[in-house]
């Protein structure tokens, strides 16, 4: 393609009519290559001519804006304002029949004026629009990452920060559990409180004495099994509790009568044995609680 075109076939210069047009004149609505610009530019008669580049409307309106489909041997003319196509004058007479038409060139700059507007409303408002939510989600991932950071410093440490229920829980044990909820035994609050892994409240489990039993809840450690099933050693009253995963009881899975007193250590292995200590006992007693 020769220099200055604009996608159609080279409009040739009207004075040298060898070379490509890349100006025209609208004072003598001339088309001209860069030497017979320039020298129409050097004569004084030609000196006030407004001398402009080529562009893609230009050379539309001299090479027309295609042929017609159905009749070939007509060019597009006209545009059917009911069909939204472009249609030659032989289409008038057949089904575009009394619809309403506009001229082609018209249609084409309304078309292309509606294209510019809704580029510069992409570039002014949907754009900036779109970079500012890219730089909210990238902050809102930042603040993620910091306080899953925050929440795993928190394992190591005898508070923990709890986010949507009560403030602090000081632990005696933590576990994480399969679906990556934090399980913590709070000695001094009689409880054992559940967070996800970003910190917020799920549940927490007090016990689940029925309301007349004096009987207080004294968690120390758990942990839980490949179900998510927590275990709970209750020393206060010689029991070990078992729930599932979202906190409802279950069972006490060992109470004074199957031989333990004040549980403290608590594990189950990968073949779901639980291994427990006692306070006052210097050995491990080895359980298999599923059936």
């Amino acid at each position: 393609m020769a220099e200055g075109g604009c996608g159609l076939d080279p409009v040739l210069c009207d004075l040298c009519e060898h070379k490509a047009a890349q100006f025209f004149c609208r004072t003598c609505d001339g088309n001209m290559c860069v030497d017979c610009k320039d020298d129409h530019k050097r004569k004084k008669m030609f000196l006030r001519h407004d001398v402009v580049k080529m562009t893609l409307t230009r050379k539309m309106e001299i090479d027309g804006y295609g042929h017609c489909n159905v009749h070939p041997e007509s060019k597009y003319e006209l545009n059917c304002q009911v069909c939204q196509i472009p249609v030659c004058t032989k289409c008038i007479a057949g089904k575009h029949n009394g619809h309403k038409m506009k001229d082609i060139s018209t249609a084409y700059l309304e078309a292309k004026r509606r294209i510019s507007e809704v580029i510069n409303e992409v570039d002014s408002h949907l754009i900036p629009a779109y970079k500012r939510n890219i730089e909210d989600l990238e902050t809102l991932l930042g603040d993620v990452n910091k306080q899953t950071r925050e929440l795993e410093q928190t394992v190591n440490q005898s508070i923990v920060w709890i986010r949507g229920g009560q403030a602090t829980v000081h632990k005696i044990d933590m576990q994480e559990n399969v679906n990556q909820d934090i399980c913590v035994s709070d000695c001094t609050k009689c409880s054992v409180i559940v967070v996800d892994r970003t910190g917020i409240f799920r549940f927490a489990y007090e016990g689940g004495f029925i309301q007349n039993d004096d009987r207080s809840f004294g968690p120390a450690e758990l942990d839980t099994d490949k179900d998510g099933n927590i275990l709970i050693s209750d020393e206060e009253n010689s029991l070990v509790h078992l729930l599932d995963i979202d906190g409802r009881f279950l069972q006490y899975i060992l109470t004074a009568k199957d031989g333990i007193s004040k549980p403290r250590g608590l594990k189950v292995d990968d073949e779901d044995r639980l291994w427990i200590t006692e306070i006052n006992a210097q050995r491990i007693k080895v359980f298999r609680y599923l059936d």
